[in-house]
């Protein structure tokens, strides 16, 4: 079943209380990791959801309206760093999430490490800065947040098969980057 498929949810407050259940606190931590603090980030998002709200008794039903959250949640969190006249952090820039991915990258078994030792977590991170901006993004929200496809595509705005195509790429790129040679994976290992 692909996102045009799903039939449309009705405005009421079940639907309501769900999207705030299930994508709230996602919102806030992904407006979080980008650099902005708590209090902001969580006043950020509650006017994404009265925005959310608004936009969902006016129509009547959405189709996803976790997408219409997410993408306003990225939209507010932008034009709060322009409106503070700095620019956007970008999110390799969160130590901590960079770190958490690095790890999970490295726990990959395509990135087991093969007979000339380990590369380290420093390795990963650099690798990983070395990748376009939107595969980045794409890698941390995913493995750093561990965020699911369908959030990661509502939060960067673009399809799913967008983000699987980025993070299939980035992955790809990843194998191949100058900061991993010299640590090869053992294909039969795997096996």
């Amino acid at each position: 079943m692909t996102d045009d498929d799903q039939p449309d949810i009705p405005f009421c407050r079940a639907a309501i209380a769900t999207v705030v259940g299930d994508h709230l606190g996602k919102a806030v931590a992904i407006v979080r990791q980008m650099g902005l603090t708590d209090g902001t980030a969580e006043d950020i998002v509650q006017q994404c959801l009265i925005e959310l709200i608004r936009t969902w008794e006016r129509e009547g039903a959405l189709n996803n309206p976790e997408f219409l959250l997410f993408a306003t949640a990225r939209r507010r969190t932008i034009d709060e760093f322009r409106r503070r006249g700095r620019p956007k952090i970008a999110l390799i820039d969160s130590a901590d999430l960079a770190e958490l991915t690095a790890e999970q990258v490295k726990d990959m078994p395509e990135f087991l490490p093969g007979i000339d030792g380990l590369f380290t977590t420093t390795n990963v991170i650099m690798a990983l800065r070395a990748l376009p901006v939107r595969q980045q993004e794409i890698l941390l929200l995913r493995f750093g947040l561990d965020l699911d496809i369908k959030t990661v595509a509502a939060f960067m705005a673009c399809t799913v098969s967008d983000v699987k195509n980025a993070q299939a790429r980035g992955l790809a790129k990843l194998r191949k980057s100058p900061y991993l040679n010299g640590y090869p994976t053992l294909p039969e290992v795997h096996q």
